[in-house]
């Protein structure tokens, strides 16, 4: 509330618009459940599912998303739905959900999540596939094709060059981490609201905004009910280990560890040349969350006009996402 009084307390009717919005998708009817489907593969907690069932063999495309959030904004509902759409090009696309943290896990770092996870996960398929990372998931799943082989390299929205953030903004996060380290280290874990409190000053009044262009909906639109899948999915997601945060927000944010060439995993060091395999980035030019100077600017880069979250899931994401991600796997098919 009070971020919203100092955003709009000069307009009063637009922070009336806004609460109007934010009370209309607290009552919203939560209609649309994503489908888990069937289960490929299991590492620990870690798990590969499969919703969409080919009709005959077809390549393997492993979808990781960021552990940050749960994984179904890559198959968040039946009209928009990146899985869904590699399905009906021909491929096998699976999902893969990092699972329930818990204070047990709290020594797990990034790094762990590649070699105790990803990578076991990949080597488990009776052959390479195809590997698409989202958010920090691309992160990881560059670092993981650096490891173990893979056919290609898809990368959507990575952050790497985290000096690519503004100085004020690697402040804020590090401010923030400082006054919940204490705390978070002795549960063992990062609770997703100190996560997403961060998120949450990135885009300034447009957190807002948002809320307010919902006021006067039916509570039966597609449109809300869109709106409601993607918020739930923002503001739900398990809590992280102590140790991937600490990593996230100490040696990354702060260090820049990644876009310094200082980021070893077992023993390789990852960088974009370190990639051997076709890859391909796509990135924004208008990315609050992952902005365009932090991407790691792979030589096959395409940078596109729409948010973090619009390019994998807008109303343009058919034509400027999912359609080059396909043309780019049919290009790298291999005859099974």
């Amino acid at each position: 509330m009070k971020m919203l009084w100092e955003t709009m307390g000069h307009e009063p009717e637009k922070m009336a618009r806004v609460l109007k919005g934010v009370e209309l998708y607290q009552h919203a009817p939560r209609n649309r459940q994503p489908s888990s489907g069937t289960l490929v593969a299991r590492q620990g907690r870690v798990e590969l599912r499969r919703p969409y069932p080919p009709q005959v063999a077809q390549e393997m495309v492993l979808l990781v998303p960021s552990p940050i959030n749960s994984a179904y904004i890559l198959d968040i509902d039946h009209d928009a739905s990146l899985m869904r759409y590699l399905s009906h090009q021909g491929f096998d696309p699976v999902l893969l959900h990092w699972g329930k943290t818990l204070p047990e896990h709290a020594d797990e770092n990034i790094d762990t999540y590649i070699t105790d996870y990803l990578v076991p996960l990949l080597q488990s398929q009776n052959s390479p596939v195809h590997l698409v990372g989202y958010c920090l998931g691309g992160l990881l799943a560059m670092a993981a094709s650096c490891i173990t082989p893979v056919k290609s390299l898809t990368l959507i929205a990575p952050p790497w060059k985290f000096d690519g953030y503004s100085d004020q903004r690697r402040e804020d996060l590090s401010a923030l981490w400082a006054a919940n380290k204490a705390s978070c280290e002795t549960i063992g874990l990062v609770p997703m609201e100190i996560i997403q409190s961060g998120f949450w000053t990135l885009s300034g009044g447009g957190l807002f905004n948002k809320y307010a262009r919902l006021a006067g909906l039916d509570p039966e639109s597609d449109r809300l009910q869109r709106f409601v899948a993607i918020e739930d999915w923002a503001n739900g997601g398990a809590p992280l280990p102590y140790a991937f945060a600490r990593q996230l927000f100490e040696d990354f944010y702060t260090d820049n560890m990644p876009g310094k060439g200082g980021w070893r995993v077992s023993g390789c060091t990852i960088t974009p040349e370190a990639v051997q395999v076709p890859a391909i980035e796509f990135a924004s030019c208008s990315d609050a969350i992952v902005p365009l100077a932090s991407s790691p600017a792979m030589p096959n880069r395409t940078v596109l006009n729409a948010g973090h979250v619009g390019m994998v899931i807008g109303s343009g994401a058919k034509s400027k996402l999912w359609m080059q991600i396909g043309l780019w796997l049919k290009q790298h098919r291999q005859k099974l």
